[in-house]
């Protein structure tokens, strides 16, 4: 019976077969899917850097203005843009902090591909077999998006040198960030974003035990152990943090709202103070 059903699934046009992996995905897949709602702001313009298969951007595009994707493996792109419609562009790019070409390694198990493992960086996901592609490459910055409010970046490893591409980005119009940091796939990955965006005025954030917590709360020991990370095709470990909220002052009632999504349904404070970098983390990478 699961494989009849993957079949019929298979044969759903592509904006439904999306529709229903992000419906899914938000009762399985990662918890800060749930308080997506909160990040957005309907008059704003979402970027989801990593899309992926698109979870993620369902969500993003229901709750704003408008949505642009980005994802540097060709495949997904085009499933994404035959899943969004028109009120997303997909762009098929990678970003960094430079731009020109790079290497997109996307690791394998078996003859598949493990797309959402791809990642610019050498040293993330070495566990896996690889086949490499060269991508185009561009910056946030690059792209001069307009009334930018939530930012989303999942690049296994490459976070900070996404965030540096687009400073001027983040300067000018102050998203709430949604990024991915693990400490096994670049060391000193948090601490360097954390230090950049308090250098912007953001703080930091992330949601433990159904509560909205400080950055300085994070404890990579607790709560980053790699033998609690996800395996692939696992559900996401309870106790396993990897994705940080960064808010800045001016957007500070967005810490309300994502309380009242949470299962406490505590109204967080609103002072909003420039991330610290907590003494737990390990220092930034020479890489």
């Amino acid at each position: 019976m699961p494989n009849l059903l993957s079949a019929m699934r298979r044969l759903l046009p592509e904006p439904l077969r999306l529709a229903i992996r992000a419906r899914r995905a938000v009762r399985g897949g990662e918890r800060e899917l749930a308080i997506v709602p909160a990040l957005c702001d309907r008059d704003g313009i979402a970027v989801d850097v990593g899309a992926n298969l698109g979870v993620y951007a369902v969500h993003l595009r229901r709750h704003s203005r408008g949505l642009v994707a980005i994802e540097p493996v060709p495949a997904l792109a085009e499933r994404l843009r035959r899943g969004l419609g028109p009120r997303a562009t997909v762009l098929a790019v990678a970003l960094s902090d430079r731009e020109g070409e790079a290497t997109l390694a996307i690791p394998r198990r078996g003859d598949a591909d493990l797309p959402s493992r791809a990642t610019l960086e050498p040293g993330a996901n070495r566990e896996f077999e690889r086949r490499t592609l060269t991508v185009p490459l561009r910056t946030l910055d690059g792209l001069d998006l307009q009334d930018v409010a939530v930012l989303k970046v999942h690049t296994e490893g490459h976070e900070a040198a996404v965030l540096r591409g687009g400073r001027h980005t983040l300067a000018r119009w102050r998203p709430v960030v949604l990024v991915g940091a693990e400490e096994r796939h670049r060391r000193g990955n948090l601490a360097e974003i954390a230090a950049l965006m308090g250098e912007l005025g953001y703080a930091g954030h992330f949601v433990h035990d159904g509560a909205l917590r400080p950055l300085s709360a994070f404890d990579p020991a607790r709560h980053q152990d790699p033998c609690r990370s996800k395996p692939v095709g696992a559900a996401h470990p309870a106790d396993y943090v990897h994705n940080f909220v960064f808010v800045h002052p001016d957007r500070a009632r967005v810490l309300d709202r994502i309380a009242a999504l949470l299962p406490g349904g505590q109204a967080v404070s609103t002072a909003v103070d420039p991330s610290p970098t907590p003494a737990s983390i390990p220092p930034t990478s020479s890489r």
